[in-house]
């Protein structure tokens, strides 16, 4: 199995991905795309990790229409390294080839139970509305912004966030990505129309807010 990331910004969670991953996991990463200057530090930690980092500006794409040529560039990095899956964690729209190419191959990780509040700043709108809960979702890219077959999704309470911040809902990725990764290895992810059907997974489970102590 062949894994990518796409990452803009920090790559804060990507980070913590390497730090915490498993030598198993780390040798399917053959690459790490990033269009962003502000994660450079990234090069050093990857570099002792023997994956290669790439670097393409966003900003420094020419334009027209420098999703299109951000998604091409990233489209060739994939069919040049055999890749199976990305997982991006990038701020800009992906679109064109790569859509068609890797459907239903490109997964992404966004900070709110969807389809509630899709697009930028998915936390802050939540909280806005006084959502009693908040959370992450992990679904295949398509054509929309944040619509998507949904795989996985992670809920806290709102009360969680205002005690512990961003990062207590952000890193909550890092465990669905390797539990997105058993998933992948074993063939469980299945595609049906634009529903994700996860083979053998008991959909039973449920809990309730708050856990009350004796």
């Amino acid at each position: 199995m062949n894994y990518c990331f796409y990452v803009s910004g920090k790559a804060s969670r990507l980070y913590k991905i390497i730090k915490y991953a498993n030598k198993n996991f780390i040798k399917k990463i053959k690459f790490v795309y990033s269009d962003s200057k502000d994660n450079r530090y990234l090069k050093e930690i990857l570099e002792d990790k023997s994956i290669l980092y790439i670097l393409k500006d966003f900003y420094e794409l020419e334009k027209p229409d420098r999703n299109l040529k951000n998604s091409d560039n990233l489209l060739r990095l994939m069919k040049k390294n055999k890749i199976d899956y990305c997982f991006s964690f990038g701020d800009h729209i992906l679109k064109g080839k790569i859509l068609k190419e890797y459907k239903n191959k490109i997964i992404n990780f966004h900070p709110s139970i969807l389809p509630n509040y899709p697009g930028r700043n998915a936390i802050d709108k939540a909280i806005n509305d006084n959502a009693s809960i908040l959370g992450n979702t992990a679904h295949f890219i398509d054509e929309g912004i944040d619509t998507g077959p949904i795989i996985l999704q992670s809920v806290i309470s709102s009360e969680a966030f205002y005690k512990n911040g961003y990062d207590f809902i952000l890193d909550l990725q890092i465990e669905m990505l390797f539990n997105l990764d058993k998933l992948l290895e074993n063939k469980k992810i299945k595609v049906e129309g634009n529903k994700v059907k996860i083979i053998n997974a008991d959909i039973t489970k449920y809990f309730i807010l708050p856990d009350i102590k004796d």
